[in-house]
């Protein structure tokens, strides 16, 4: 029992009855997977009945020939149709099955959905978006590791060096005039303290 390869497969009512993937196996085996089509039934209550309450009933119907079944609501071409029980996609020849059997594995985990004909076009909206911020500040500071006498553990972690900051340099460029932009650097003790005023002051 270990070594089959048991695909479920479900109704999707509100998408024309589509039959999609709903549990496919991860197993791998050289023996032909088994299809499953699982149905179900809505049952309700008549009131008189307390033990009985409202729900579903599922019922699993064994599909002998997966393409002949998806065919129709995949391509309408006639001929050899080969299908790809993880992501139903459709292939002519044995050749390209075999090639995209190798990948899809690995890559779909799911069926793959492609736009319609309504919504094959991605429009942007958000135009505001692309408009530059009228000014941008871009910086870097560096550290000198130096060693922790107090070798101390804390939460199961050992201290031996700590970050101390030496130099900072930022860029503050403008989007609408350049004139504006500018560079500055300085190096220090107290470099984090003069990165903070200079910030403040533009």
């Amino acid at each position: 029992m270990n070594d089959l390869v048991i695909n479920v497969y479900g109704i999707e009512y509100d998408s024309g009855h589509e039959i999609v993937p709903i549990y496919l196996s991860q197993q791998k085996s050289n023996k032909e997977a088994i299809h499953l089509l699982m149905l179900e039934t809505k049952i309700y209550s008549n009131g008189d009945d307390v033990d009985m309450e409202d729900g579903s009933v599922y019922h699993f119907a064994w599909i002998r020939n997966l393409s002949r079944l998806l065919k129709s609501q995949i391509t309408k071409r006639k001929g050899y149709t080969k299908l790809c029980d993880r992501c139903l996609c459709h292939f002519t020849t044995v050749n390209s099955f075999e090639k995209h059997r190798l990948d899809c594995a690995n890559i779909n985990k799911c069926r793959v959905i492609l736009p319609d004909e309504k919504d094959k076009i991605m429009k942007f909206k958000n135009y505001k978006y692309k408009e530059p911020v009228p000014f941008a500040v871009y910086a870097d500071i560096e550290c000198i590791l130096e060693p922790i006498a107090d070798k101390s553990n804390s939460l199961n972690t050992t201290l031996y060096q700590r970050h101390v900051p030496h130099s900072i340099a930022y860029y503050l460029q403008c989007n609408f005039d350049d004139t504006i932009s500018k560079f500055r650097a300085y190096r220090g003790k107290n470099c984090v303290e003069w990165f903070t005023n200079q910030l403040q002051e533009l």
